[in-house]
């Protein structure tokens, strides 16, 4: 009876170890370098004519043409279709929550307010001075030139990793180079 109570208590510690070693070597092997960080990564690079104009690889900030269109189709045309879910980009956010954009209301958004203003000068037939005039000018997909994301970046065993939480497409008007931010992507809901 001593011999069955010893063998069984002796389990019972080595059961104990092992469950809180691999619980100790689990939460080592994914450490944390950052929750959040967020960075643009152009696509479009308009300096690339050719290989041998650039002088670099065609993939320098450059996104081959059909693999281009395929993810323009997913962060663009999948999301104005309501197919895919978008969310409101908040340009001071803490990114903890995400406001949708009722899909119903998505095409609204780009028929009603978001613009980019291009500003020319004018003569005032009534006064004769040069005044400015803004024009409104539709955002479109071609428009599109990086990709914002917004990522976690860990240590799991001796890698470095990336998990990308959202992508956002920046908007890049050719007559103001200005940027325009205007909605997140889930990264989940941009899979084919």
């Amino acid at each position: 009876m001593r011999k069955t109570a010893f063998f069984g208590i002796l389990a019972m510690l080595i059961i104990g170890t092992y469950s809180c070693t691999s619980t100790e070597s689990e939460t080592k092997e994914k450490e944390v370098i950052t929750k959040k960080i967020m960075y643009d990564v152009p696509i479009v690079n308009p300096n690339i004519v050719s290989e041998e104009d650039f002088e670099r690889d065609w993939f320098w900030k450059n996104i081959p043409e059909t693999d281009l269109d395929r993810l323009l189709t997913k962060i663009y045309d999948k999301v104005i279709s309501g197919e895919t879910q978008a969310y409101l980009y908040d340009a001071t956010g803490n990114y903890e929550d995400f406001e949708k954009i009722p899909k119903k209301d998505f095409v609204k958004y780009f028929e009603d307010k978001w613009f980019v203003y291009e500003t020319i000068q004018e003569v005032d037939a009534k006064t004769g001075n040069v005044i400015d005039v803004s024009i409104p000018l539709p955002l479109e997909k071609s428009q599109i030139k990086q990709l914002r994301f917004l990522e976690e970046w860990y240590y799991e065993k001796d890698e470095f990793c990336k998990r990308i939480i959202a992508v956002a497409p920046v908007f890049v008007t050719d007559e103001s180079q200005r940027i325009n931010i205007l909605y997140w992507v889930d990264i989940q809901n941009i899979k084919e």
